[in-house]
């Protein structure tokens, strides 16, 4: 089976949630809500790709992907609705606009304009009442797009982006950010 133009995927380790974290030896649910858009399933792995693509990706590589794909969702008279990008169950269709970065050979590589960004922690001296974990539009490169290296902007680059254009995901178990080429304005490393 293969469409002629959209990737189908199946959701990693067939799980559409990604809502439990390990603490120690024990598994904590920290979402019981399928609304919550910060723990719907981010990672697929690629069953087939369109007929005539002719990409970097390849048929079961693992990719991140837009956070609606998996998420089930409550229409306006409250009933579940299953995902638009659902074909059968376990088994979904998307474009090329929902996917940010695939991973070969154990690393990950970004998706046209994507580039994946590591938070960067605030220093505190002395006391001070803050109660931000990092830095405010400030971020690391872990995962930089094509145009991002091409123009020297490569891995543990620190940047600067735009107010509110870093969308959240959880990869390798670490916080990243997804910023796109034309909201990181600031190269802090020159």
């Amino acid at each position: 089976m293969r469409s002629p133009f959209y990737f189908i995927v199946e959701p990693l380790d067939g799980k559409t949630y990604d809502n439990t974290r390990k603490f120690g030896d024990v598994d904590f649910v920290i979402s019981t809500s399928q609304e919550d858009h910060t723990v719907t399933q981010r990672h697929a792995v690629v069953v087939a790709t369109p007929s005539g693509y002719d990409g970097p990706i390849k048929d079961g590589d693992i990719v991140i992907v837009h956070h609606n794909v998996f998420r089930k969702y409550y229409d306006m008279k409250g009933r579940e609705k299953d995902s638009f990008s659902l074909l059968r169950p376990g088994t979904y269709f998307l474009d090329d606009m929902q996917l940010y970065a695939y991973k070969q050979d154990g690393k990950w590589n970004s998706i046209g304009q994507y580039n994946f960004l590591r938070p960067v922690e605030k220093v505190h001296e002395g006391f001070q009442f803050d109660t931000d974990k990092y830095i405010q539009q400030v971020g690391e490169m872990v995962i930089p797009s094509k145009h991002m290296s091409d123009i020297g902007i490569v891995e543990s680059t620190r940047v600067g982006f735009k107010q509110d254009s870093e969308y959240e995901f959880r990869i390798d178990d670490e916080i990243l950010y997804r910023v796109a080429d034309n909201r990181i304005v600031i190269n802090y490393d020159i």
